[in-house]
C-alpha cells in the first residue's frame, strides 16, 4: 500500500530510517484523547474506486480518513451491500390470510417480500440471485411461495432464506399460477404453451390437466371459481377461453360473443355468481353473467392489453383493469370505465393483485416495479429494504500519512520522559518507532501526529455475487457521546470528529466466469 503515496521525505528523515536497528509491527492507535482538533474529519479515498468495473469477489474495501477517528463510531455507519432495484416485475401475490404480506416476483433479481401492503420490500431470493420470476404464489401463512421462472419451478418454506428448484414443468415457464381457496396445497397452474398443470401437494409434484385443450396455444392465467371450486376457467393468446367443472379433468373452449382470441387475463366478481370479467389483447374488456357461456363486450375504450383485473378490497363494486399503458377504473361492477389519473408518466402494467381483510390493497406489478393504490393514485414503492442486504465481515484499523509528523516536543502520554523534536516524513508508525529505539530510548515515542489520517479495512466475510454492482456507504458523524456545538459547523465531538455528508461509492463485481456472455448492462439476456 506504501506504492500509493508519494514519498517526501527529507534527508535528515532518510538517515535516521538507514540507522534504524530494530524492526517494529506499526503502532495502531485508536481512540484518540490527545487533543482537541477542529478540522473536520472525512472520507478521502475508497478501494475500489467509484465506478469500478469487474472488481474480483473477493475484494476488501479500504477507506482512508482525513483524521484520526475513533473506530467503534465508524462500524455502525459503514455498510456495503448489492444494489437491488425492483424493476421489471411480473407477478405479484398476496398472502391469502390477509395479513399484508405480499410477494412480487421480477425478472432481474427474483423475488421480494413487503409485509405492510406494499410500502416498503425485502428481497427474498439472495440464495438463487439471478431468478427471471415468471409468476409468484404464496401460500396461507407463508406455509410456502413458488416462484415460477424461465428455470423451472422453485420454492421456500422459510420465506426466502432458501429455496429448491422443484420441477422443470416439461422445458416450460409457467404464465400464471391459483391455489383452491379452501385447500391451498391444491395449485393450479399454466405453463406456456404446455397447458394446465395440477398438484395436490403445494407445487412438489405435478401432473397434467389439459385434457380438452387446443396444443401449442400459450395459455396466460387461470382462476377458481369460489361459489365452486370444481370449476376452472383459462385463457389463452389465441384461442378464446376454456371452462373446466370436473378441477380440470377435462377443459371445453366457451366463446360464444368473445371477438378477440387472445386472452391476457381473467376475474371472477365475487358478489355475483357467474359474473366473469376477461381482458383481451386488443379489444378491452369482455363480461359473461353466465360462468362463461356468453360474453359481451364490456368496454371498448381500452386499446392496450388488458394484463390485470382486480376488485377494491372492502368494495367490490369498484373493479381495476391494469394495462400496458396504465389502469383503469370502474365503480359501477364493469358498466363504465374511466381512464385513471394516477401516474406522472405512462406505467406500463404487468400484473395487479388485490389483497383481502382490514389490510388489502391494490398491487400493480410494472415495468419500473410496484405501485400500491393509496386511496387515491397508485404510487411507487420500489426501494428495497437494505437491512438485509447488508455484507457481513471484519473491520481492521490503522494510523495512515502521507505527509509531516512531528514526535511532540510536549508529551501528553509520558510527561516523564524526555521530549524530543526529531521530524520523520513520511509517517509511518513502525519506522516512527524505530527511529525512537535508534536515538538511545525506550519505550514508546511521545508521537502527536499533525497532520494524521486514518485507514480502515473492510474484510467481507463472504465472497461478493458475480454481476452485481454494489454499494459503499459511510454516513454521517462518526461518534455519539461528548458532542460539542460548534456554531454553523454542526456538532464536533472531543476527539474533533464532526458531522459530514454521506460518503457514496459504487463498484461492479465481475460477471460468472462460467456464463459472462450472459450478462448485458448488469442481467441476463433471454
Amino acid at each position: 500500500m506504501l506504492s500509493q503515496f508519494k514519498i517526501r521525505g527529507v534527508l535528515g528523515a532518510l538517515t535516521l530510517f538507514m540507522f534504524a536497528l530494530v524492526a517494529c509491527e506499526d503502532r495502531v492507535v485508536t481512540n484518540p484523547d490527545f487533543r482537541y482538533d477542529l478540522n473536520r474529519p472525512s472520507v478521502s479515498h475508497i478501494v475500489p474506486v467509484d465506478d469500478a468495473v469487474n472488481v474480483p469477489p473477493d475484494i476488501s474495501i479500504q477507506v482512508w480518513f482525513s483524521k484520526v477517528i475513533n473506530e467503534a463510531s465508524v462500524e455502525p455507519n459503514f455498510s456495503l451491500y448489492p444494489v437491488v432495484m425492483m424493476d421489471t416485475l411480473n407477478s405479484i401475490s398476496h398472502e391469502p390470510d390477509g395479513s399484508g404480506v405480499i410477494y412480487a416476483g421480477g425478472e432481474i433479481h427474483g423475488v421480494f417480500r413487503s409485509e405492510d401492503g406494499g410500502q416498503s420490500w425485502r428481497w427474498m431470493s439472495e440464495a438463487v440471485p439471478d431468478l427471471e420470476v415468471t409468476s409468484v404464489l404464496v401460500g396461507s401463512g407463508e406455509s410456502y411461495v413458488l416462484a415460477g421462472t424461465y428455470d423451472g419451478l422453485y420454492r421456500t418454506d422459510d420465506a426466502g432464506a432458501n429455496w429448491s428448484r422443484i420441477a422443470d414443468m416439461d422445458g416450460n415457464y409457467i404464465t400464471y399460477m391459483a391455489a383452491h381457496p379452501d385447500h391451498d396445497e391444491i395449485i393450479y397452474a399454466t405453463v406456456g404453451t404446455s397447458g394446465v398443470y395440477k398438484s395436490n401437494d403445494s407445487g412438489l409434484t405435478w401432473s397434467a390437466a389439459s385434457s380438452g385443450l387446443r396444443p401449442g396455444v400459450t395459455f396466460t392465467s387461470i382462476i377458481i371459481d369460489s361459489y365452486d371450486q370444481n370449476r376452472l376457467f383459462v385463457s389463452t393468446d389465441n384461442d378464446f377461453v376454456y371452462k373446466s367443472d370436473n378441477a380440470a379433468a377435462s377443459w371445453q373452449q366457451v366463446r360464444r360473443g368473445l371477438g378477440a382470441r387472445n386472452i391476457q387475463r381473467l376475474f371472477l366478481h365475487g358478489p355475483e355468481p357467474g359474473v366473469l370479467f376477461a381482458g383481451s389483447f386488443s379489444d378491452g374488456i369482455y363480461r359473461s353473467d353466465d360462468f362463461g357461456d356468453n360474453w359481451v363486450l364490456a368496454t371498448g375504450e381500452i386499446s392496450e392489453p388488458v394484463v390485470g383485473i382486480v376488485a377494491k378490497p372492502g368494495n367490490e363494486n369498484v373493479i381495476y383493469a391494469g394495462t400496458t399503458s396504465g389502469i383503469w377504473r370502474s365503480p359501477d361492477s364493469g358498466e363504465t370505465w374511466i381512464e385513471t389519473d394516477s401516474f406522472q408518466d405512462e406505467v406500463v402494467i404487468k400484473d395487479l393483485a388485490a389483497g383481502t381483510g382490514e389490510h388489502g390493497t391494490v398491487v400493480a406489478a410494472g415495468l419500473r416495479g410496484p405501485y400500491v393504490w393509496d386511496g387515491d393514485l397508485f404510487l411507487r414503492s420500489a426501494t428495497v429494504d437494505r437491512e438485509n442486504l447488508l455484507v457481513a465481515g471484519d473491520f481492521e484499523f490503522e494510523i495512515w500519512s502521507d505527509t509531516l509528523v512531528i514526535v511532540s516536543p510536549e508529551d501528553y502520554h509520558h510527561p516523564n520522559v524526555i521530549a524530543d523534536s526529531s521530524t520523520i516524513s513520511p509517517y509511518v508508525p513502525s519506522r516512527a518507532l524505530q527511529g525512537w529505539i535508534a536515538g538511545g530510548r525506550q519505550g514508546e515515542p511521545p508521537v502527536d501526529i499533525n497532520p494524521d489520517a486514518s485507514k480502515m479495512t473492510f474484510h467481507p466475510s463472504q465472497q461478493l455475487k458475480n454481476g452485481f454492482v454494489y454499494r459503499i456507504l459511510v454516513e454521517g458523524t462518526f461518534e455519539t457521546g461528548g458532542n460539542v456545538p460548534k456554531g454553523s459547523r454542526g456538532v464536533e465531538d472531543r476527539n474533533g470528529n464532526t458531522m459530514e455528508e454521506d460518503t457514496d461509492r459504487f463498484f461492479s463485481v465481475e460477471p460468472d466466469p462460467d456464463r459472462v456472455s450472459e450478462y448485458v448492462t448488469g442481467r441476463r439476456s433471454k
